[in-house]
């Protein structure tokens, strides 16, 4: 039996979805409980012919290994045998079968100091041998019974939990899913509401439904008793179920270490995959993410702090999501898509290079569609591939506007002889278009022509919970058929799909189908579904076509660079801007069904919500109301000249020129917003360039005898020879040379359109005659804003610069006391001393000085964010700084600087 010492109070975490679940006692972590499985009066041999007979017992056994795999708690199995009567202090939990009623299928006692007893109903039939193996609802209850037993209780009001018992949010009622719909057995076994509503529940009680505790279940129990630490500590490839029979079910992953996957290798139809683990922090996702293959009932989430790092997809077309650490994202065969709507940062998506930065450094690989996030990202797309050997599915988001039959999405000549895997195979001469679509809140219509009469085939799956109806109508608004509800046809998971065959509809006109939800006035907004249409018809992709990526940038101010087939680019939200390779002379740009049409030699692109379209020769800004473009006179941005010595090493940063010598000399670009050009004297050989990111984050191309690096942020244009430049990026170097004929970059070739850096670095050094002494003069021009480090002369103008310092011994001259002008320090005050020389204030960090020039009216220091004007008070005849004054006149005797004095004296 339990004893007093095995028994402690619940300590509340705080966090709702743990304190819900604990009942006010608990046990002590690293407790090993002893039980037994309890016979029927007569029985003879150890658990009962009831436990025995159908493989009960080892279902109960595999349950408790559930738990004890992801906590610190373990069980023992006493060898009986016990048959009801007789003595019981030798067992901390007896589990028997009972007859409990009609009302009552199982049920469990709580932690107390006794023993514990279990009881399931064997008039129910839930416990035959189908349905006691994982996945089985028999299975289920067992993991939930369990769950009681070490102390978890319903996320739902429940009597026998007397005052300490919590709910989750929202839920009032045994049966209520509540706020986000958390109370599911998806997200936790302790419920009453098994399996998931939105994917489905299952038909049939052998499959469908929970094989262990979920992500609410782990966390709570691991708070409890401390997580078990060697379940999956090595790599571990966790593969997708994909078949809905007797081992499918709901899993959730708790991986302890190693670079793991989640794999749908294999897999018959679609699958989706996500990395991210479950955040307790309310919301969707508190619960954990789904990752499951179409049309089955069972799949994964992972638990909080679990971390998989890879993602395999099948060979059809797979939505892939990774997570904050380093992902490596497979989509394998068909046409598949990565999902970083989630991102809040600023991403490179580059589909043509397979990396993303921004999120994690991600490797993608087979990876054909992009969705961007929140912030100002650059999507570049793939090079393309044959329409006639994958299906390529239609994206439709959810800020297209198709609300009405007048504004339908017109699906033809995106039908092909490759079957999306969601739909029925086509007969004999039948042709296949599959949409994933996403609501606007609207009911959706799209529309074909049926150049023949026969059947058509609509299908509606992955729903996710929207009780969908198909309406279709002809040419002249008759409705001529309709389904709502329908059984789990091939690549359905869930009854309420909706799923229709019209037999024989008339030929030679166009037809219009509804998406709408049961009983409702619209889809509900970012409702997601996929809609399947099957027919014959020779509107069909054409074989020959280089199908492009489907890029959607998503939230902020996106750059969406088209590449060699037929794209699809939608900016989203924000100002975005599409890029091509070539001059505005090369393509053909047209309004096309609402969008814009750009005819080039590497293809016919469709653009949605995009405002600007950048060429080679200049950005335009697309007019609807004209339908034209208008080119976008180029801003011009004040900027800076640096003139480097023989040996000047230093750094450099905004837009503006560089002019060096015939001598070495060694120049970061600091990687803020502008472009920085080098003159001819780099191309000599001895020069070294670095740049601010790792290689892989730039793309390079052709601009003449130059070549221009970018990231998205800094243009750097560096001219090319044949004795060779370094260019240094955080991942090493690669030499910038004209050989054979061709310029290069490291040992690949540049060309004409931009291109990620795929090259490799090689072995260098900084250039021989540096000179840290060595003296360099930058200039301003009228309002310009630019970063500077090495030993500098800066020269402004009577208007207001702003100059940032990144180290070295930076001289300002006279212009910058005249008021207004801006010195910005990435330190904190207390960072520096100073001093005054003369008509000068001197800054020193230990490592660094800046000297700045005194007067009257002064200028801005901003130290991290911490403003002080520093200027000459007359009246005292002493520099102020803020509101201390500088009283020190030599290095020796320079004062500390003080922090949190006022901003402006």
């Amino acid at each position: 039996m339990l004893l007093s010492s095995e028994i402690r109070d619940f300590d509340p975490s705080g966090i709702v979805y743990i304190d819900s679940l604990a009942y006010e006692f608990v046990l002590t972590p690293g407790i090993e409980i002893t039980y037994v499985l309890q016979g029927s009066p007569g029985d003879g041999s150890f658990g009962g012919s009831t436990w025995n007979s159908n493989g009960a017992g080892d279902a109960f056994r595999a349950a408790l290994e559930t738990w004890s795999a992801v906590a610190n708690v373990s069980f023992v199995e006493d060898a009986g045998p016990f048959n009801g009567s007789g003595p019981t202090q030798r067992y901390d939990w007896i589990e028997s079968f009972a007859r409990l009623g009609t009302e009552t299928l199982a049920q469990h006692e709580l932690p107390r100091p006794s023993t514990l007893f279990g009881e399931y109903n064997i008039d129910t039939g839930f416990f035959a041998a189908d349905y006691t193996q994982p996945g089985g609802y028999g299975f289920t209850t067992f993991v939930h019974e369990i769950g009681h037993g070490l102390g978890l209780l319903h996320p739902h009001p429940d009597e026998s939990d007397g005052e300490w018992g919590g709910v989750f949010p929202g839920v009032t009622g045994d049966f209520e899913t509540g706020i986000d719909a958390l109370n599911q057995g998806i997200y936790t076994v302790m419920t009453y509401n098994s399996g998931s509503e939105e994917v489905g529940l299952s038909a049939d009680l052998g499959y469908g439904w929970e094989m262990g505790p979920m992500a609410f279940d782990i966390a709570a129990i691991q708070y409890i008793y401390g997580p078990n630490m060697s379940t999956d500590a090595g790599a571990t490839v966790h593969d997708l179920p994909d078949e809905n029979a007797t081992g499918t079910g709901w899993l959730a992953i708790w991986d302890a270490g190693g670079t793991d996957a989640i794999s749908a290798e294999g897999a018959s139809a679609s699958a989706t995959i996500d990395l991210r683990a479950a955040t307790l922090a309310g919301g969707p996702g508190s619960g954990g993410y789904i990752s499951k293959v179409a049309g089955i009932l069972g799949g994964f989430t992972i638990a909080n702090g679990v971390t998989i790092e890879n993602a395999v997809g099948s060979a059809h077309n797979d939505r892939l999501t990774g997570n904050e650490a380093a992902n490596r994202l497979d989509g394998a065969a068909g046409y598949d898509l990565v999902d970083y709507r989630a991102a809040q940062q600023d991403l490179v998506i580059d589909l043509a290079a397979g990396f993303a930065t921004g999120d994690g450094d991600d490797v993608l690989v087979s990876i054909e569609a992009a969705l961007g996030g929140a912030g100002n990202d650059r999507l570049v797309a793939f090079a393309g591939t044959s329409a006639s050997v994958t299906s390529v599915d239609v994206y439709k988001p959810a800020f297209v506007d198709i609300s009405t039959g007048d504004r339908a999405y017109d699906l033809d000549y995106t039908f092909s002889p490759l079957s999306g895997d969601g739909a029925p195979a086509p007969a004999t001469g039948n042709v296949t278009v599959r949409v994933r679509a996403e609501s606007g809140g609207t009911n959706d219509y799209y529309s074909f022509f049926l150049e023949s009469s026969g059947a058509v085939i609509l299908d509606i799956d992955e729903s996710y919970g929207i009780d969908s109806v198909i309406t279709v109508f002809d040419e002249a608004g008759n409705r001529i058929g309709e389904s709502d509800d329908g059984g789990l046809e091939h690549g359905s998971a869930n009854a309420r799909d909706a799923y229709l065959v019209l037999g024989n509809v008339t030929g030679g006109q166009r037809i219009t189908v509804e998406i709408s939800e049961f009983n409702a006035d619209g889809l509900p907004e970012g409702a997601r579904y996929d809609l399947s249409v099957t027919l014959a018809t020779s509107r069909v992709r054409e074989a020959t076509q280089l199908v492009g990526s489907y890029l959607d940038g998503g939230g902020g101010d996106d750059v969406l660079v088209s590449g060699a087939g037929d794209d699809i680019l939608v900016g989203g939200d924000g100002s975005d801007t599409a890029v091509f390779a070539g001059a505005r002379a090369s393509y053909q740009v047209s309004a096309q069904d609402g969008m814009v049409g750009v005819l080039g030699a590497q293809g016919y692109d469709l653009l949605d919500a995009v405002e600007v379209l950048r060429f080679a020769d200049g950005d335009y800004l697309w007019s609807a109301q004209t339908q034209s473009l208008i080119f976008i006179e180029p801003e011009v941005v004040p900027g800076f000249r640096l003139y480097a010595v023989d040996g000047f090493t230093g750094s450099v940063g905004g837009t503006g020129s560089v002019t060096g010598t015939n001598g070495a000399q060694s120049i970061a670009v600091e990687g803020i917003a502008g472009g920085v050009s080098f003159d001819p004297s780099f191309n000599r050989g001895g020069d070294e360039i670095m740049l601010d990111g790792v290689a892989a984050e730039f793309t390079v191309r052709l601009a003449g005898s130059s070549a221009i690096f970018d990231d998205g942020t800094t243009s750097v244009e560096v001219p090319f020879g044949d004795a060779g430049a370094g260019i240094v990026f955080d991942d090493g170097e690669r030499t910038l040379i004209f050989e054979d004929g061709a310029a290069r970059i490291g040992d690949q070739v540049i060309g004409s359109a931009a291109a990620a850096i795929t090259a490799g670095p090689s072995s260098g050094g900084p250039p021989a005659g540096i000179d840290a002494s060595a003296t360099a003069r930058l200039y301003l021009d009228k309002g310009a804003e630019v970063a500077a480090g090495g030993t500098i002369l800066v020269t402004g103008t009577t208007d207001l610069e702003s100059v940032l310092f990144l180290g070295g011994a930076v001289k300002l001259d006279p212009s910058f006391n005249r008021g207004g002008d801006t010195l910005e320090l990435l330190s904190s005050a207390s960072d520096f001393s100073a001093y005054r020389a003369g008509s000068s204030l001197i800054l020193l960090d230990g490592q660094s000085t800046v000297e700045i020039p005194l007067g009257p009216v002064g200028m801005v220091l901003d130290f991290a964010g911490d403003q002080r004007t520093l200027l000459f008070d007359a009246e005292e005849g002493e520099a102020l700084l803020g509101d201390q004054y500088i009283l020190a006149q030599s290095a020796e005797t320079a004062v500390a600087l003080e922090d949190n004095f006022a901003a402006f004296g």
